[in-house]
């Protein structure tokens, strides 16, 4: 639940996580370097999903934070395989 909690943030705890300060938050809103706060505890208390500030920072990065379900599997199914070979060779010798 720990993780849960701390995945949304208040604006101090947010400006400290981006080395600013609350006053800044609303520009970097305006600007599109951060998402829009959610207010779902009430008008007054604006709370920030880490994981959504976190996507948006890297997507203006250009990192891409989306992968393609198949390759992902793709590329574990070969992982697991060469782990398998190097396992049974290692096996063979020993």
């Amino acid at each position: 639940m720990g993780d849960l909690l701390e995945r949304w943030v208040g604006p101090s705890s947010l400006a400290k996580r981006l080395d600013t300060t609350p006053r800044n938050l609303p520009r970097y809103v305006a600007e599109g370097k951060i998402p829009q706060p959610s207010y779902h505890l009430g008008p007054k208390t604006p709370r920030w999903d880490i994981h959504a500030v976190d996507a948006l920072m890297l997507k203006r990065a250009g990192i891409s934070t989306s992968r393609d379900m198949d390759a992902t599997v793709a590329k574990i199914c070969e992982e697991n395989r060469q782990y398998g070979r190097r396992k049974g060779r290692s096996q063979a010798t020993g």
